[in-house]
């Protein structure tokens, strides 16, 4: 059995652009068209679209979505894209739902949700995003990629 190489998140997303410079058909969800209340998947993180004035928390530097130094982990925010703490499920989660982070795009802008193993998830247009995470419901443990 061979050991796994760990990467940053700068360094996991660099190789992923450079797969993508070199592909001719990127794979990339558009979920600019989604409306308050939609939800969309990537991998074992959900976005839902929430209304503007949906509660969150401090600004966050780090642009990670999910916690974990593995590459199944990375699920990057793009810029110009604004991450902040997550402190509410949305209501149609259950109360033992793993909270992520919340984050919102420009109004105008266009980003993405970048990740090497899962099609980017493309975001735009000052859309609010409430991130969670997939739960195994008998262990009540967070899924990972």
């Amino acid at each position: 059995m061979t050991a796994k190489t760990q990467k940053s998140a700068t360094e996991a997303f660099e190789v992923v652009l450079q797969s993508a410079q070199s592909a001719t058909n990127l794979d990339v969800r558009d979920a600019r068209c989604l409306k308050v209340g939609d939800i969309v998947r990537q991998g074992d993180v959900y976005f839902h679209i929430v209304p503007e004035s949906f509660p969150h928390g401090a600004a966050r530097a780090d642009r990670q979505l999910a916690v974990g130094t593995t590459q199944g982990s990375r699920h990057i925010a793009e810029p110009p894209a604004e991450v902040f703490e997550g402190t509410t499920l949305p209501n149609v989660c259950d109360r033992g739902t793993f909270l992520g982070p919340f984050f919102r795009t420009a109004p105008g802008e266009d980003m993405q949700v970048s990740h090497p193993e899962h099609a980017f998830t493309l975001f735009g247009d000052g859309q609010c995003v409430q991130v969670t995470h997939q739960t195994d419901m008998i262990t009540r443990q967070r899924t990972a990629d």
